[in-house]
């Protein structure tokens, strides 16, 4: 039987698809095996696998930094993509192929089978920056609208009868999930920043990227210390690069009258639960559009922001434009006041048009067949790699050594243990049949 290495870079954004991919995958007679960064590790000792997907470019330069080594066949689904700006492919190009790339260097560009865009806004990118590899991209959609992500109604847990408040957090810049030194921080985004501003001509620097940061986290605080506990039930999603723990402990610590949301829940399942979405700027009111959910924007509740705003980030994306953007803190809880209809208003034209030209909407109720599709298209084509028997039980012990050491550390969104309990959980996230007779 056939083996791909699916690697789950964020548990509550990737683990879903993973596990609808592998049941579909099952009836196909491959076995796809669940991966992150700590079992991608393990590839130095051991690969045996005859596929192996990934998120990034980027993120294949970083486990495989000789563009020449003996890999088997590589296919690049992002786990973010969305949001990419009409008029500047550039963004796309950006977050698929990455800085080296558009620098010249396309040596591992070379190595991926397969891209897996979610949009014809995606292509634009490869068919202006990189159009000598077209022939490798696939559009497939957006593989978390794809209804067996989805969660069932009688699986949703009910209210006690207030209205219940979703915020989403962005704070990764500030709260990274490895604790790195701000010091750090600060280096690395001034470097990365830099770089593509100066295409932009623009004199924003590292310094605007943590203004927006900080002034969204000071805002975010005002809101969840002033929430009436009597009226509203407040639910904090923490951003899957952020440390969770950080959070449970100013929340503890302080007094907020909030609960976190459990950290590992997909996305999408847990926005069914509440009933009005609240978040700074970003890709994220995508999915609430694409839910029927009601949000707010917090990007209003500071002129000075704008000033302070980067080209090519998330605070640029379209789809902003049809999202409320409350002006003051009363404005904000007079318009979660009141439960919204059972029944979704109708999806402006304009945001269709964005979801059709970013995630494919609304074709991508079907992108995992399209995805599968793919892989066994990948998986078929003769090729060099070649593993043996040795290789995967080397591998197995690997990761057996791996679980043990993994024992006692806190998993965060990007750094988890893959032991038997986790790989049930995602096993069990799987939806097969939803929504596929409609």
């Amino acid at each position: 039987m056939k083996r791909i290495f699916f690697l789950i870079d964020e548990v509550s954004r990737d683990a879903v698809v993973a596990a609808s991919l592998k049941a579909i995958l099952a009836k196909r007679g491959v076995d796809l095996v669940y991966g992150n960064r700590p079992r991608a590790g393990l590839f130095k000792r051991a690969m045996p696998f005859d596929a192996i997907i990934l998120p990034s470019l980027v993120v294949l330069e970083s486990l495989f930094p000789d563009p020449d080594a003996d890999l088997p066949p590589l296919i690049v689904l992002p786990g973010e993509g969305i949001g990419g700006i009409p008029e500047n492919p550039q963004r796309a190009a950006l977050k698929f192929l990455g800085f080296r790339f558009m620098k010249g260097d396309d040596r591992w560009a070379r190595k991926v089978s397969a891209y897996c865009l979610w949009g014809r806004q995606q292509r634009r990118g490869f068919e202006e920056f990189s159009p000598h590899l077209l022939d490798h991209c696939h559009v497939i959609g957006h593989p978390r609208y794809d209804k067996r992500c989805s969660k069932n109604a009688r699986q949703l847990e009910p209210g006690d009868g207030r209205i219940r408040l979703g915020f989403l957090t962005r704070f990764s810049l500030i709260n990274p999930f490895d604790r790195r030194s701000n010091l750090v921080s600060i280096h690395d985004s001034r470097r990365s920043v830099y770089h593509h501003l100066q295409q932009e001509g623009c004199d924003l620097d590292a310094e605007d990227l943590w203004f927006t940061n900080v002034q969204d986290l000071r805002i975010f605080l005002d809101i969840l210390e002033n929430i009436d506990q009597d009226k509203f039930d407040a639910v904090v999603r923490v951003h899957p690069r952020e440390d969770r723990t950080r959070w449970e402990e100013i929340i503890a610590e302080k007094n907020i009258g909030v609960r976190l949301a459990e950290w590992d829940e997909p996305l999408l399942h847990w926005q069914q639960k509440v009933d009005h979405l609240i978040a700074p700027p970003s890709t994220s009111f995508y999915d609430a559009f694409a839910c029927g959910k009601s949000a707010l924007c917090l990007g209003g509740l500071n002129p000075r922001r704008r000033e302070h705003i980067l080209p090519l980030s998330d605070d640029t994306s379209k789809i902003l434009d049809y999202v409320p953007h409350p002006a003051s803190l009363e404005e904000l809880f007079d318009k979660v006041s009141v439960k919204p209809s059972s029944t979704p208003s109708p999806m402006p034209e304009e945001v269709r048009e964005l979801l059709a030209k970013d995630a494919d909407f609304p074709e991508c109720h079907r992108s995992l067949d399209r995805l599968a599709d793919v892989c066994m298209n990948v998986l078929e084509r003769p090729g060099r790699y070649r593993y043996g028997a040795g290789q995967k039980f080397v591998y197995d012990l690997l990761e057996k050594r791996q679980d043990f050491q993994m024992r006692g550390t806190v998993d965060q969104g990007s750094w988890f243990r893959l032991d038997k309990n986790r790989i049930e959980w995602i096993d069990n996230l799987a939806n097969p049949e939803a929504g596929l007779n409609e």
